[in-house]
């Protein structure tokens, strides 16, 4: 048994519920996380693009009296 609403604009055809497509939704988030993390390594480059014949000095340490 069917309910029959009477639609305020009868010449219009009935509309679809719109469907969240979890998947497209989830991959474009993922690969942009990915973008994101990949422009920010080229953008900073860390320790380990330093010369590897300077290694990097450790701060002295105080005398002890």
């Amino acid at each position: 048994m069917q309910v029959y609403r009477r639609l305020p604009f009868p010449d219009l055809p009935p509309r679809k519920r719109s469907r969240v497509h979890w998947p497209k939704i989830l991959s474009i988030v993922v690969l942009g996380f990915t973008l994101m993390l990949v422009f920010r390594a080229v953008r900073q480059p860390g320790i380990t693009a330093m010369p590897q014949n300077t290694a990097p000095s450790l701060p002295e340490k105080k005398q002890l009296k």
